[in-house]
């Protein structure tokens, strides 16, 4: 059972995905200082704690403007969890489409610079749901796998702007 599934529906739900009209983008620096990330967001942020299992716990921030709206998520896997990473991305990165209506389109792994000297292992996706595309980087540090995924019509899913929030997580721990 994916674990982010469940929590990724509420997340999406919260925030709402439908569009509105576009607005100007004003981006704000996000730091989880008990996440250890930063990265940017499209909007004011709203913080979600969800517990999809006994003993793990996913923590959400959204952000939304106009069109677009900006997820990030840690989930912290126990000691005793079974982990198999390679796996959880996958399986992750499937519940995340899934949980959205989605179909999955692309995906690859990748390297991502997440701060100076810093690269880690990452599986970069891209998903089509009705009228929106989400694409979506998810990667694990230790028990903890980090996800960011931004939701938008695919003309801004595909933009600069979606880059930019995109390439911004950077781990500072």
């Amino acid at each position: 059972m994916n674990l982010l599934r469940a929590c990724t529906v509420v997340a999406l739900l919260a925030i709402g995905v439908a569009p509105r009209p576009a607005a100007a983008l004003d981006w704000l620096s996000y730091r989880s200082i008990a996440g250890g990330f930063t990265l940017l967001l499209c909007g004011d942020p709203a913080d979600l704690v969800r517990h999809p299992l006994e003993g793990v716990v996913t923590h959400f921030v959204l952000a939304r403007t106009g069109d677009m709206s900006c997820i990030a998520s840690y989930t912290d896997y126990p000691d005793d969890y079974v982990l198999h990473p390679d796996d959880e991305l996958i399986a992750t990165r499937n519940g995340l489409v899934l949980g959205a209506g989605g179909t999955l389109m692309a995906s690859r792994s990748l390297q991502y610079a997440a701060g100076p000297g810093r690269s880690l292992p990452a599986l970069e996706f891209v998903a089509t749901s009705g009228r929106l595309t989400s694409r979506g980087v998810l990667a694990f540090v230790g028990r903890r796998l980090y996800t960011w995924t931004i939701i938008a019509p695919p003309d801004v899913a595909q933009s600069p702007d979606a880059d930019r929030f995109l390439s911004s997580f950077q781990l500072v721990r």
